[in-house]
């Protein structure tokens, strides 16, 4: 059965069994204690035993002239977990935290060339609108 977890100083060594395609790259000790450390930073994972097969990061964004918004910058699940709701879950449970936050509205992006995100987002009732987005560097 597969539960869903924010991932906290309590929990973190869920992070100790994950399944391959589940993240970018590995996970750095020092970058996840920064996450933990801000109640701003969510990192939800889905488990299935001890194995880690999804996750999420989204943050709450602030502005001074603007109620917070949600922006879930990541999401992924190992191929084998594919096609059962976890990343619908784990996106619920994303919007579920971001609402008790206080936030209204929230935002990601999607690679133009990404043909299972768009249908994924579009089921869960998010509109697409074409904006440009700058990738770089701060050097």
């Amino acid at each position: 059965m597969i539960r869903i977890e924010r991932i906290t100083g309590d929990n973190a060594g869920l992070l100790a069994n994950i399944a391959g395609d589940v993240f970018d790259g590995p996970i750095q000790a020092e970058r996840l204690s920064a996450v933990i450390a801000s109640e701003m930073h969510l990192l939800l994972v889905a488990v299935e035993g001890d194995l880690v097969v999804g996750q999420c990061q989204a943050m709450i964004l602030l502005g001074p002239d603007r109620p917070p918004a949600l922006y879930v910058e990541n999401l992924g699940v190992t191929p084998e977990f594919r096609r059962q709701g976890i990343a619908r879950e784990l996106m619920m449970r994303a919007f579920g935290i971001g609402k008790q936050a206080g936030c209204d509205r929230g935002w990601l992006g999607v690679e133009p060339d990404s043909e299972a995100a768009r249908p994924f987002y579009a089921s869960l009732g998010l509109n697409f609108e074409t904006v440009e987005f700058a990738d770089f560097a701060l050097s």
